[in-house]
C-alpha cells in the first residue's frame, strides 16, 4: 500500500494574559470639624458646687470651667460658692464669693487666674450680687450688712456704704446700675410678700425712705435685678416661679418668663434664682431646680433650655468681648 503522510499536530491555543486586579482606592480620613470659636454671647453660669462654667452659644464645643478650678476654698482659683455673676467688657467676669466675703474678677479663658477686687479689707459680710459703674467702681449688695457697698475701681478693696442705718433693716439680694448711673437694688423683705426694688440717685445714698424711692413693689422673694435696654427692670421672683419686667411704676409689671407657674415646661420655672438680659434683648434665667439655663424671647414666648447642667444653676450671664 502507498504510505500516507503523517498529519501535522494542531498547535495548542495561546493562553490569554491574566489581567491584574485593579486595587481598591485607599480611603481618606474625614477631617474633624473645626470647633466654633469662643465668642461674645457664650453662656456663663455659676453652679452650687463652687464653680463657674462657660458654654458656647454656637457649635458643640464642650463647656469649660472658668472659676473655682481647684474646687471649694479661699484661693484665687477656688470659690466658697458663686452667688452673683456679671460679665464685663473684654471677656472677663465678676463673681461674688459669699462664704469668703469677696468679689473676684476672672478671665473667661479657662486659666482660672482670678483676682480679688473687693473684700480684702474685711468690710463685706454676706455679698449677694455685683454691678459695675461706668467709671469702673464696683457696687455690691450685702445681705447680712444690710447695705449696698460702692468699692474702688482700682480693686484695692476700699468700700463705702451708700445705704445708711436710717434706711435699715433691708436684706439686699440684687443690684444693678442704670444708664444714668443711678443704682437699683432688691430688698428680700425677710421673705415676706411686699418686697421692693429701690433706686439710689446718681452719686447719692439712702439715708431715709424719701431719699431712695420705690420703683417696683409687691414682689415675693426677688432674687436679683437687671435693667433692659428700654430702662425697665427685670426681676426674677422665686416665690412665684416667674420673671417680671417692670417699668418705673411700682405695680405695673408683666410676666416675661414662667407664666405657667412651677414646672419644667417651656413656660415654667422652678426657683428662678437670678436672671440676665442678653445683648439681643432676650432673658437668661438661672432655673435652679430644673438644672438649666433658660433663654426666653424678649417678645414673650416659649423659653429654650440652652444649657442643661449636672448641678443647680445659681447665676447666669453672657460673655462680652
Amino acid at each position: 500500500p502507498t504510505p500516507q503522510p503523517t498529519p501535522e499536530p494542531t498547535p495548542a491555543p495561546t493562553p490569554a494574559p491574566t489581567l491584574a486586579p485593579t486595587p481598591a482606592p485607599t480611603p481618606q480620613p474625614t477631617p474633624a470639624p473645626t470647633p466654633a470659636p469662643w465668642g461674645a454671647g457664650d453662656y456663663l453660669f455659676a453652679s452650687n458646687v463652687s464653680e463657674v462654667w462657660r458654654c458656647p452659644r454656637v457649635g458643640s464645643r464642650p463647656c469649660m470651667k472658668v472659676a473655682g478650678c481647684r474646687g471649694e476654698g479661699d484661693g484665687t482659683d477656688q470659690l466658697g460658692d458663686a452667688e452673683g455673676l456679671l460679665a464685663v467688657a473684654g471677656g472677663d467676669f465678676l463673681v461674688v464669693d459669699r462664704p469668703n466675703a469677696r468679689v473676684l474678677r476672672c478671665p473667661a479663658d479657662g486659666s482660672c487666674d482670678c483676682t480679688v477686687v473687693a473684700g480684702q479689707a474685711g468690710d463685706l459680710q454676706s455679698p449677694q450680687d455685683v454691678a459695675l459703674m461706668s467709671d469702673g467702681r464696683i457696687v455690691i449688695a450685702d445681705w447680712v450688712a444690710g447695705t449696698i457697698w460702692k468699692c474702688s475701681a482700682s480693686g484695692d478693696g476700699t468700700c463705702v456704704r451708700i445705704v445708711g442705718s436710717e434706711f435699715q433693716p433691708v436684706t439686699p439680694t440684687g443690684v444693678a446700675v442704670a444708664s444714668d448711673q443711678s443704682i437699683v437694688f432688691t430688698d428680700w423683705n425677710d421673705g415676706a410678700p411686699g418686697a421692693k426694688v429701690y433706686r439710689i440717685p446718681p452719686d447719692g445714698q439712702c439715708d431715709n425712705s424719701s431719699s431712695c424711692p420705690v420703683v417696683v413693689d409687691s414682689l415675693r422673694w426677688p432674687g436679683s435685678v437687671r435693667i433692659a435696654a428700654d430702662g425697665q427692670y427685670v426681676v426674677p421672683e422665686l416665690g412665684y416661679n416667674r420673671v417680671q419686667k417692670c417699668p418705673d411704676a411700682p405695680l405695673s409689671c408683666i410676666t416675661v418668663a414662667g407664666k405657667d407657674g412651677k414646672g419644667d415646661g417651656p413656660q415654667q420655672l422652678d426657683f428662678p434664682r437670678r436672671a440676665a438680659v442678653a445683648a439681643d434683648g432676650s432673658y437668661l434665667v438661672a432655673d435652679v431646680e430644673n438644672f438649666r439655663v433658660q433663654r426666653c424671647p424678649a417678645a414673650v414666648g416659649d423659653c429654650q433650655a440652652v444649657v442643661v447642667s449636672m448641678y443647680e444653676v445659681w447665676a447666669v450671664d453672657e460673655t462680652i468681648l
